[in-house]
């Protein structure tokens, strides 16, 4: 979803960065999810591990990216703030990157992750094996386009993306 909505806001992108968190034991999945989507659209994706932020934006500009997906368990309000000042459309899933000044952010929505939360301790309380329970899959994203980063990026996201956000910060 998030590199969907970063092409529809920034429908040039030929280039797409990922920073990633090497220890993180979900980066190697999100750049298989990223490389998937990737290979549909033509974008062509350079990983860039991101535990030295300076030497991640050295390393992206470098590699020439027009944008950048950014893994959640790093640390969003740098990051955010140095994509401004590179002019670079980013997205993550994280609130933090969107109100440090990050373009896009798309994230399973939390009132049902609370919701589903408090199931599982319900279910669990009552005695059902944690092992027994279902894994669930989130059903409910939310869009926040932060137009105010939109605006000195030189991107106008389109009427239908913009139509999609759960909020849209001005």
């Amino acid at each position: 979803k998030r590199v969907e909505v970063l092409r529809e806001a920034s429908p040039s992108l030929r280039r797409l960065g990922v920073f990633v968190n090497p220890p993180d034991p979900f980066s190697k999945s999100l750049v298989e999810q990223v490389r998937a989507t990737t290979t549909k659209v033509a974008i062509s994706v350079e990983v860039i591990p991101a535990l030295d932020l300076d030497q991640a934006m050295r390393d992206a500009a470098a590699s020439r990216v027009e944008g950048l997906v950014v893994q959640p368990s790093l640390p969003q309000r740098p990051i955010a703030e140095r994509l401004l000042r590179a002019r670079l459309p980013g997205v993550s899933g994280e609130r933090s990157f969107i109100e440090a000044g990050g373009l896009l952010s798309v994230n399973s929505s939390a009132l049902e992750r609370y919701r589903a939360i408090a199931l599982y301790i319900d279910r669990i309380l009552k005695g059902a094996k944690p092992a027994d329970l279902p894994v669930q899959a989130p059903t409910k994203f939310e869009l926040v386009i932060n137009l105010r980063t939109a605006r000195p990026l030189g991107l106008t996201p389109p009427p239908a993306l913009l139509g999609r956000a759960s909020e849209l910060i001005d």
